[in-house]
């Protein structure tokens, strides 16, 4: 079984806006070559006795990684559609195995875009949220290191994009890929820690998502 690390967490608690702490995979920070942020979109509430008090922790995310994606691999009633489908996409298989699970969420970090609590699948996020989001993503990486983003979703592009201008973030690549299926992978490098950091948007795993055309995009992008 895998583990999160929790040694940054005393510098996290000085980021703005920043609801929860990310999941750090208990490798990722011997990945010398291509340090990984996966970046999900949003929380949303459910009804359970406690809830508040459950999502609200700032464990919140990391626990949910621990619990429904990677404890509940075989638990269907309990698994994470999105994640699950961003497995694999990343693997390029069908069937995603424990070791599959355990290998890939032990060497990258995790959070999610939007740092408030959405009422339920029906509320989406707005521009707002996506912007702060973004704020908290260009500080995290000042301990996070990371080299290069996945992102679940295309919808807050712009919001990078704005946000980047606005805190002088110098914005070196855009790219805008042919379609997969119906939507558009959007590829941002910008500047943070002086180097450049690669954005990469693709579908939303969870949202009539094709595993092998996006597990296709995703091999011939990462082993550029």
């Amino acid at each position: 079984m895998i583990y999160n690390t929790y040694y940054l967490d005393s510098e996290f608690n000085f980021i703005d806006k920043l609801k929860w702490y990310p999941w750090v995979g208990e490798n990722y920070q011997l990945s010398a070559n291509n340090k990984m942020l996966v970046i999900g979109e949003s929380h949303y509430m459910w009804e359970e006795d406690g809830v508040e008090d459950i999502i609200n922790s700032k464990y919140f995310t990391r626990n949910y990684i621990y619990d429904i994606v990677l404890r509940n691999l075989k638990n269907v009633k309990h698994v994470s559609k999105t994640h699950r489908g961003f497995e694999r996409a990343f693997y390029q298989v069908k069937d995603v195995n424990e070791i599959h699970a355990n290998e890939l969420w032990s060497n990258v970090c995790y959070q999610v875009l939007v740092q408030k609590t959405l009422s339920g699948i029906q509320e989406r996020p707005d521009y707002i949220d996506f912007y702060e989001g973004w704020y908290v993503i260009s500080q995290l990486h000042k301990y996070l290191k990371f080299d290069s983003c996945i992102v679940f979703g295309v919808s807050s592009y712009q919001a990078l994009f704005d946000m980047c201008k606005e805190s002088n973030i110098n914005i070196y690549h855009n790219d805008i890929k042919d379609p997969v299926g119906n939507v558009r992978a959007k590829i941002v490098k910008i500047e943070l820690g002086g180097k450049p950091v690669e954005f990469i948007f693709i579908k939303h795993p969870g949202r009539y998502f094709s595993w092998m055309k996006w597990g296709s995009f995703l091999k011939k992008k990462l082993t550029n």
